[in-house]
C-alpha cells in the first residue's frame, strides 16, 4: 500500500468511533415502574449475545456498544441504526487489534414484552503483527521520535486506525521543524505478519513572507504585533506559533486566535501568516457559584466551601491591553453548613493587570482587597476577623493546569480580640509553583503533581511578622483494576524563625485535621490546647485512597490518611505518624464531587468521625 501528501489510507479501513456513554435514569422504584408502563409502545433492548469472538473477552466488547442491556434502573430505547453503528464500533475494536480482515454481522428479534435481543456475529480472521518498521529520507525529525509519535513498535499488532489518527501527529511534528511541504509513502507488506516502511520527503525549508491581522477591531495592531514571536523573512517554527497565538490569548482581548499559513503560489518555499482574531465584549457583569477551596494562606490546605461570586470586568480600558476588575465573593465552609449563617466569608476585590509593564512582558497584577470572616475554628468566638491588603503578583502559566507565581504582599489584621496598638500588620514574598501533569482537574486519574509554597515575611520588608514558610507537596493518580483510580499525597513544611509571641489569625502556622488532612479528627484538632486547636511550624502528611466508579455517577472510596506535628525537625523525623483510615461515598455532581467520608482513629477506633464535604481530599 502507499500513500502521499497528506496521509489517507486506500484499504478499506473504518473511520474512528468515539464511545458515548449511555444515559441511565435513576428513580424510586415505583416511580420508574409507571414511567414504563405508560410507554409501553416503545421498544427497549434486551439481552445482547455476543458470538464467535475467540481472542477478545466478551465483556470488553460489550463496554464499548453504545447500546446496553436495559436492567431495573436503567432502560436503553432500541434504535436500528445505532445497532449498525455498534456494528462498525466492533469492527474497529477488532481493527485497532490487528485483525484486518473482521467481519461483523448484527440481527435482532422483537419478544412480546416489547424488549428487543440484539446478536452480534464476529468471524475474527487473523491477526497481523508488526515484524518490522523502517524509515527512509527523515533527517529532521529522528527515528525513534517518529515511533514514539505513531505508537508502533515491532512485535505489536498492527493498529491500522491509531496510525490513521497519529500521522497527524508526525505531520505536525515535521510542521514544527518548518517542513509544511513534507510527504510521507507508507509501504506495507502484508501477510500474517506485516513489514511497513516509511518513505519521507521532508521538502524545503519554508520561510514567512508576511502576515495579515483581522478581527482586532478598535484594538489597535500594535498589540497584537508585540505578542508576536516571528518576524517577516524568520523561518517558519510551529513552536513560535503556538508560543504567539498563547501569548494573544493571554492578553484576554480575544476569545478565539488562529494563526493559519498560506502557501504563495509563486513561490513554495515561503508562506503568508494569516492572523484571526475574535474579540470579547469589552465589559461584562459575571457570575459563578459552586465549590470552592476555602484559603486562607496559599501555603495551608484548602478548606471546601459552598460560594459564588460577581465580577464587573473592563477588558480595554482606555483603549489598551489593561484590564480592571471588581469582584466580590461569599465563601460557607462545608462544616459550616449546619450553622448560622454568619459564618460566611466575605470578600470584595479590585484587580488592574496587563501583560505588559514598563514596556516589558510581564504578566502583572496589582489587587487591593478587604475580607472578614468568622474563626470558628480558633477563636472560640462568634466575633469577626477583618483584614484588608494590596497584592503585586507576577503570573507565568506554564500551560493549561500549571504555573510559576510570584508577588509581594502587604496585609492588615483588625482582630476583635486585639487592642489596636496590637494590629497584624504583615508584608511577605511569595513563590508559588505548580506542575499539573494529570489528564483531568477536578477528578484525575493519570498523573502526577508537584507543588512548591514559599512565603518570606518581614525582613527588610519590615512588618511585625518575621519567619520563612516552605511547603513541599507531589501527589500521583494511577488507573487500577476495574477503571478504579489510587491516588496517593505526601506533603512536608517547615517554619523557620516562627515566635511564639505571634498570633496566628492566617494559620500561618501548620494544623492537621479535616477533610482535606486527617479525616479521623475535627479540623485542624489534631493537636489541640484547651479544646482549641494548636498549630506547629513543623509538618509531614500522607494521603491514600482508592477511587472505585459506580453506576448514576457515585463512586466508592477507600482512603487511609497519616500525619504529623512538631516544633522542630529533630521531633518530627522521631514522632510517630498519627493514622486513620475509612470509607466514603463520592456523587460526581456538576458542580462537583460531593462526598460522604467515614474515617476510623487507628490508635483508638472507639474515636469515629462522619465527614461531609465537596471535591476530593486532594
Amino acid at each position: 500500500m502507499m500513500m502521499k501528501g497528506n496521509y489517507r489510507s486506500n484499504t478499506a479501513c473504518a473511520t474512528r468511533i468515539n464511545v458515548v456513554k449511555n444515559f441511565l435514569y435513576f428513580c424510586v422504584l415505583c416511580i420508574w415502574a409507571s414511567a414504563v408502563r405508560g410507554q409501553s409502545d416503545d421498544f427497549i433492548v434486551g439481552n445482547i449475545t455476543i458470538r464467535g469472538n475467540q481472542s477478545l473477552a466478551e465483556e470488553d466488547i460489550r463496554q464499548v456498544l453504545r447500546l446496553q442491556e436495559s436492567h431495573l434502573f436503567s432502560r436503553t430505547d432500541f434504535d436500528r441504526r445505532i445497532l449498525k453503528l455498534d456494528g462498525i464500533i466492533i469492527k474497529n475494536y477488532y481493527i485497532a487489534r490487528g485483525y484486518l480482515s473482521v467481519a461483523v454481522t448484527d440481527s435482532f428479534a422483537v419478544r412480546d414484552d416489547n424488549k428487543v435481543d440484539l446478536f452480534f456475529r464476529i468471524d475474527e480472521g487473523p491477526q497481523t503483527i508488526i515484524r518490522s518498521i523502517k524509515f527512509d529520507g527523515n533527517t529532521v525529525v529522528t527515528d525513534r521520535q517518529l515511533l514514539k509519535l505513531l505508537r508502533l513498535k515491532e512485535g505489536d499488532p498492527y493498529n491500522l486506525i491509531g496510525l490513521n489518527a497519529n500521522m497527524n501527529l508526525v505531520e505536525n511534528e515535521f510542521n514544527r521543524h518548518g517542513k509544511l511541504f513534507s510527504r510521507i509513502e507508507v509501504y506495507e507488506s502484508k501477510a500474517d505478519s506485516i513489514d511497513i516502511l516509511f518513505r519521507i520527503d521532508e521538502g524545503p525549508d519554508v520561510y514567512i513572507s508576511d502576515y495579515s491581522i483581522s478581527g482586532n477591531q478598535d484594538i489597535s495592531t500594535s498589540y497584537i504585533v508585540r505578542e508576536l514571536k516571528f518576524n517577516p523573512g524568520d523561518p517558519y517554527r510551529q513552536d513560535k506559533i503556538d508560543e504567539s497565538e498563547k501569548r494573544i490569548i493571554e492578553t484576554g482581548l480575544f476569545s478565539f486566535v488562529k494563526i493559519n499559513p498560506q502557501s504563495q503560489a509563486e513561490n513554495d518555499t515561503t508562506v503568508h501568516l494569516k492572523i484571526e482574531l475574535r474579540k470579547f465584549q469589552p465589559r461584562e457583569v459575571t457570575s459563578e457559584g459552586g465549590f470552592y477551596p476555602f484559603q486562607f494562606n496559599e501555603a495551608t490546605e484548602p478548606t471546601p466551601s459552598v460560594g459564588g461570586n460577581f465580577e464587573w470586568r473592563n477588558r480595554n480600558i482606555f483603549g489598551t491591553t489593561r484590564r480592571f476588575s471588581i469582584n466580590t465573593e461569599a465563601n460557607l465552609p462545608t462544616d459550616a453548613l449546619l450553622r448560622r449563617f454568619e459564618y460566611l466569608r466575605y470578600s470584595v476585590t479590585a484587580t488592574l493587570s496587563s501583560q505588559w509593564f514598563f514596556n516589558m512582558r510581564l504578566p502583572t497584577s496589582i489587587s487591593g482587597y478587604y475580607v472578614t470572616y468568622t474563626d470558628l475554628n480558633l477563636t472560640g468566638s462568634d466575633a469577626r476577623t477583618q483584614k484588608y491588603g494590596v497584592a503585586i503578583n507576577y503570573r507565568y502559566r506554564i500551560n493549561i493546569q500549571s504555573y510559576l507565581r510570584a508577588g509581594i504582599q502587604w496585609e492588615q489584621f483588625l482582630l476583635p480580640e486585639l487592642a489596636a496598638t496590637t494590629e497584624i500588620q504583615k508584608r511577605t514574598v511569595n513563590l508559588d509553583l505548580k506542575i499539573d501533569g494529570t489528564d483531568l482537574p477536578i477528578n484525575p486519574s493519570r498523573g502526577n503533581v508537584f507543588t512548591f509554597n514559599l512565603t518570606s515575611a518581614g525582613w527588610i520588608l519590615g512588618g511585625n511578622r518575621e519567619f520563612l514558610k516552605m511547603d513541599f507537596g507531589i501527589s500521583t493518580y494511577n488507573r487500577f483494576f476495574f477503571n478504579s483510580v489510587l491516588a496517593g499525597r505526601v506533603k512536608y513544611g517547615f517554619i523557620y524563625g516562627w515566635d511564639d509571641n505571634y498570633t496566628d489569625p492566617q494559620y500561618d502556622k501548620f494544623y492537621l485535621g479535616g477533610s482535606t488532612t486527617l479525616r479521623g479528627w475535627e479540623r485542624f484538632h489534631l493537636q489541640e490546647v484547651d479544646g482549641e486547636p494548636f498549630g506547629q511550624p513543623f509538618r509531614l502528611l500522607t494521603n491514600w485512597e482508592l477511587r472505585y466508579p459506580l453506576p448514576l455517577n457515585f463512586g466508592l472510596v477507600s482512603f487511609i490518611d497519616g500525619g504529623s506535628l512538631a516544633d522542630s525537625f529533630e521531633d518530627l523525623s522521631q514522632s510517630r505518624l498519627f493514622w486513620n483510615y475509612g470509607m466514603g461515598m463520592v456523587y460526581h455532581s456538576p458542580l462537583g464531587p460531593i462526598r460522604l467520608d467515614y474515617a476510623i482513629q487507628a490508635d483508638d477506633p472507639g474515636n469515629r468521625l462522619l465527614v461531609f464535604s465537596v471535591l476530593y481530599a486532594f
